[in-house]
């Protein structure tokens, strides 16, 4: 079989594309959450070994990004920018962290558990941007952030009466810290 190069955004519109691939992250996303907790859950595979998923994880986006590349759906890296070891590794180290986390946080906690978590990773993230960074957001994004909020509280109450696991819990909060750390990295990366 032969593939004709062609990039994405030749063969489709700017908005098509960008429904195709939101598309095609949630899809994804929530694929990897019913495997995931099939493959981790006491109900399902009772496979306890989150970081080799985490490995999985980094090698199948690696994969992934290289036959994009080839096909023409993925940029290919730009050879020019350096990114220095210290950075690299400081990086490499929190996003571990942070997958690490969360997937081991769906193994000890509830789909649902484990989805208020991934929620409270953006008012975290706007958190410490506000307190650190002196960072304003506008009225319409604390808005939705508080909306997010009260509807995780509610949520969480009911949640927690139901599957309440101390050790849980704390592995979600961490992967809060941690999923919020990864964000910030990409973001002061991406500024510099």
């Amino acid at each position: 079989i032969f593939f004709r190069k062609a990039s994405f955004s030749s063969t489709m519109s700017n908005p098509v594309r960008s429904v195709a691939m939101w598309s095609l992250n949630v899809l994804s996303g929530v694929c990897i959450i019913i495997v995931n907790k099939k493959l981790m859950g006491s109900k399902g595979y009772n496979f306890n070994f989150p970081t080799c998923l985490c490995a999985l994880h980094f090698l199948f986006t690696s994969m992934s990004s290289k036959v994009g590349t080839k096909l023409g759906i993925c940029s290919p890296p730009d050879k020019s920018i350096i990114f220095p070891w210290r950075d690299l590794w400081t990086f490499t180290v929190v996003a571990n962290l942070s997958i690490i986390s969360l997937n081991t946080s769906l193994m000890f906690n509830s789909i649902v558990l484990y989805q208020i978590s991934k929620l409270a990773i953006v008012p975290f993230t706007c958190l410490v941007e506000m307190a650190w960074y002196s960072r304003q957001f506008s009225m319409a994004t604390i808005f939705c952030i508080v909306l997010t909020l009260v509807g995780m509280a509610m949520v969480s109450i009911s949640e927690l009466r139901v599957s309440t696991n101390t050790i849980g819990v704390v592995i979600a909060l961490s992967s809060i810290v941690f999923a919020g750390l990864q964000q910030l990295l990409c973001r002061h990366y991406q500024t510099k």
